[in-house]
């Protein structure tokens, strides 16, 4: 009996030690997810600012587009002609899919609010510019429902 009492001992410390090592192991692997998601979150902002970063140094290297996105930021649409309002819709096609991507960052936690702040900000100003331009028509047809929801509830409508 003495023999089966010392197997059952060493059969509990056993499986205490297994659990043990259980725990552990799910630790670092929670470490490691941790990690593997900041760096996600990282490298997915540096590639959207970066992408930003290319829209501006290309639009600023023509000076036509230099000129149209001027525009844009002037909201002088009436100076536009109608193939530099063409040239304008895919600029902004273009920023609010990148703003919609970092939304979509946000809403699945690989964004966190640091910097979605920034790129709300960013949403918010060209969506006044665009309600102000006449390209909402634009936003509608490309843009998925909940993003234009988050527009249209928190950026401030500056045509009302």
């Amino acid at each position: 009996m003495a023999m089966n009492q010392k197997l059952s001992d060493w059969a509990s410390i056993a499986e205490i030690v297994s659990g043990i090592a259980v725990v552990v192991t799910l630790v670092f692997l929670i470490r490691g997810i941790d990690e593997n998601t900041e760096m996600a979150r990282a490298a997915m902002y540096a590639s959207q600012i970066n992408s930003f970063n290319e829209q501006s140094r290309d639009a600023y290297s023509d000076p036509e587009v230099a000129r149209i996105f001027r525009a844009w930021l002037e909201e002088d649409f009436s100076s536009l002609s109608e193939s530099d309002k063409a040239r304008l819709e895919q600029m902004v096609a273009y920023f609010f899919r990148s703003y919609e991507g970092a939304f979509l960052a946000h809403q699945s936690g690989l964004y966190g609010e640091f910097e979605w702040q920034r790129m709300a900000k960013n949403t918010c100003d060209n969506y006044g510019r665009a309600i102000t331009g006449g390209f909402v028509y634009l936003l509608d047809a490309l843009m998925t429902r909940p993003f234009l929801d988050f527009m249209e509830q928190n950026c401030p409508r500056r045509d009302e």
